[in-house]
């Protein structure tokens, strides 16, 4: 298909619901050999559409009107990575001081410290050891690493040091402040900021000419906090040609407005499937929660079980999905049978993940079941008892508030005979023992039986 006119414009559904209109942009491109893929899921748009969650803060209408204004076509690749800091994997230990200050040694120790996620306590002392590195030899350090670092700087909200440092980097380097700086001080940040900043940045380079590539759209994407402009990035950074892939990771919270045969799709189109070996494990996660959001259960578990490559998948990531998934759907006698089943069957230690987001999450907030405080009573002691389940300061308190809102007992440590026999019941009945079976009326009468005692409604 050469040779045609494709034009920026929002879903033609939205016209009659919460979101504004930008103007439309017409980019002319001689040749489009991927055509987009219509993202939003047919079974559930109408519905999503009718709820806040599809609405654009003016903020964010101004960052992707300044990234329109900024860009032309075809958009640069950056020559650098893409930085996320929900990519980076975790430590708790910092690297070893450099025992010289060479070159190599201490860009290594510069490139470890930015590139990791540390405890909060550490941020503080992280910050001063990179000052104290780049300001004694700011010469070492390659364009990347002062990426890295500014990243760093930019996300941690500490922009005294960002901008110290960038006037190091100016002053007593060769380098520049360009396009690929500005990417990573729009990007997100650890705590909330001043989006007017970001904005006024935008525009500033759009008045001086600056043309974004594909960096800028992506930390652009992580500026967006609701639904519907993510949506609206997506869609132009597909009508760009800009590639995905490195965005991919950051599309949990979109999953619903996939169906599982679309995100495959564009997974497909990215370079990602279960063939050419490059799924990964979070990956598959997020297209995990698109078959659970579209309640596909039994599709998703056929899956897993069925295909060899996916086993090793079900990990303690995606153990939470489905527990989420259950408890968010009030099925806490799933909840208990799938904990045991992953346990016995894939050799997982999720017991006390699952008394943490049921003590946490579930319990404070669900709906009044009869046997709730025996519930209460078997789990809320062992989180109490055991340093490493975790334990909201608030659950307590939350607690409470829903024993006096339904007049139970709030001692909540006072086991009863009827607690002991409710937990005995829990662990001979709500068992799956060949597979899990996701339709209530489809197990046995007495895990029925159980599941209803624990608030599961048929």
């Amino acid at each position: 298909m050469a040779g045609y006119s494709m034009t920026f414009k929002r879903f033609s559904v939205f016209r009659n619901y919460k979101c504004r209109f930008f103007s439309k942009v017409s980019v002319v491109r001689e040749e489009y050999d991927n055509p987009r893929i219509d993202i939003l899921s047919k079974l559930i748009n109408v519905a999503r559409l009718e709820g806040s969650e599809f609405e654009t803060s003016l903020d964010e209408e101004s960052i992707i009107e300044c990234l329109r204004g900024m860009t032309n076509v075809p958009v640069p690749k950056s020559k650098y990575p893409f930085l996320s800091y929900s990519n980076f994997p975790r430590s708790k230990f910092l690297p070893p001081m450099p025992k010289s200050e060479s070159k190599e040694e201490l860009v290594q120790f510069v490139d470890k410290l930015t590139t990791f996620q540390y405890p909060k306590p550490r941020i503080p002392q992280i910050s001063r050891l990179i000052h104290e590195s780049v300001s004694a030899h700011p010469e070492f350090f390659p364009k990347e690493s002062y990426l890295k670092i500014v990243y760093f700087y930019n996300y941690h909200s500490n922009l005294k040091l960002c901008f110290d440092i960038l006037n190091t980097m100016i002053q007593r380097t060769d380098l520049k402040q360009d396009i690929e700086f500005h990417n990573v001080i729009i990007s997100d940040t650890f705590k909330p900021s001043n989006m007017k900043k970001v904005i006024e940045r935008l525009e500033s380079l759009e008045h001086r000419g600056m043309k974004a590539n594909t960096n800028t759209w992506y930390h652009g994407f992580t500026r967006m906090k609701n639904s519907d402009p993510k949506i609206q990035l997506i869609e132009m950074m597909q009508e760009l040609n800009i590639p995905l892939y490195p965005i991919l990771h950051l599309l949990k919270p979109l999953a619903g407005y996939f169906t599982p045969e679309k995100l495959n799709k564009l997974f497909e189109k990215e370079g990602v499937s279960i063939e050419r070996d490059t799924l990964t494990s979070p990956l598959f996660n997020i297209l995990a929660t698109s078959y659970l959001r579209h309640n596909q259960i039994s599709e998703l578990w056929d899956l897993i079980e069925g295909t060899p490559q996916l086993r090793p998948f079900m990990n303690t990531g995606l153990y939470v999905t489905f527990i989420e998934h259950f408890l968010s759907n009030n099925q806490l006698g799933f909840a208990f049978a799938f904990t045991q089943y992953v346990q016995s069957k894939f050799g997982l230690r999720v017991s006390k993940i699952l008394i943490s987001m049921i003590v946490n999450k579930h319990l404070p907030n669900c709906s009044y079941f009869e046997n709730w405080i025996s519930i209460v009573r078997i789990l809320y002691p062992k989180a109490i008892r055991d340093s490493s389940i975790f334990l909201n300061t608030k659950t307590l308190s939350n607690l409470q508030d829903y024993a006096t809102l339904y007049r139970f007992d709030n001692n909540f440590e006072s086991v009863s005979r009827k607690d002991k026999e409710i937990k005995r019941m829990i662990d001979k009945s709500l068992v799956w023992k060949d597979k899990p079976i996701f339709s209530l009326s489809e197990n046995a009468k007495s895990f029925i039986d159980c599941a209803k005692m624990v608030g599961q409604p048929i």
